[in-house]
């Protein structure tokens, strides 16, 4: 991994989200990259206009239970606890409050994405060498969701939020990539890899006033994810539609 999050380099690396998770986390978790789920997790957060949501819970729930069949046999099957960190975080989105302002997670919703948040950990904690989009952006949603709280092991935080947005920045190498890991970094307190997302993203500009400007969308989202004292889990939903 470029960033060496867990320092392995010796060993061979609500509607409201902040900035740039909308484009890695809604992109590509509701449009399905990298799931097996017919249609992504768009139909589940958003309902289906021909069904109730409970209709739309009865798929998700199918997911969870034979997850939760395969892991009972085999506790570290990785396709298992995917579908599992899936299918929790696609029912956290059918359970929402709105009060015509603000859309919030009920406490069934945020319980879900409380397991979904659980289910990603014993994930990333069989050690993957690679995480592919689809899940990793789904890891993002989940933290930026607001709903639960980082890890405080900064071990735990650069494994479970840090790695995905890196392993995100790595596979699609694009400019929105590394802004998006400067600012989960940043969030997270990893200045060493927010500096090196920084190099990076300014790598792909063509002119003085391109760099002028990512250098702009750095400092805003830098600003935005700088951690706060007040900082944690509100309750918040995930988005209800694509970006």
């Amino acid at each position: 991994m470029l960033f060496d999050l867990k320092g392995r380099r010796k060993r061979v690396v609500q509607i409201t989200y902040v900035g740039l998770a909308v484009l890695m986390g809604g992109g590509l978790v509701l449009s399905g990259v990298g799931s097996s789920a017919s249609g992504g997790l768009l139909d589940a957060l958003i309902g289906n206009d021909t069904g109730s949501s409970s209709d739309a819970k009865k798929p998700l729930q199918k997911r969870v239970d034979a997850a939760e069949a395969r892991l009972a046999a085999h506790p570290n099957d990785r396709t298992a606890l995917a579908d599992l960190v899936r299918a929790h975080f696609g029912l956290a989105g059918l359970e929402q409050s709105d009060d015509g302002q603000t859309v919030t997670l009920t406490k069934t919703g945020q319980q879900e994405m409380a397991k979904a948040e659980q289910a990603w950990g014993r994930y990333i904690d069989t050690n993957p060498d690679k995480v592919d989009q689809g899940l990793a952006a789904t890891a993002l949603a989940i933290y930026d969701s607001g709903a639960v709280p980082l890890p405080t092991d900064q071990k735990d935080k650069n494994a479970r939020y840090v790695r995905p947005a890196a392993d995100i920045a790595e596979q699609t190498d694009t400019k929105e990539g590394y802004i998006k890991l400067v600012q989960v970094a940043t969030k997270a307190g990893d200045t060493r890899t927010a500096a090196l997302a920084e190099r990076k993203a300014l790598s792909f500009a063509a002119s003085k006033d391109e760099k002028a400007t990512i250098k702009e969308q750095i400092d805003a989202v830098k600003q935005a994810a700088t951690p706060t004292p007040a900082a944690g889990g509100n309750g918040a939903a995930p988005p209800a539609g694509g970006p």
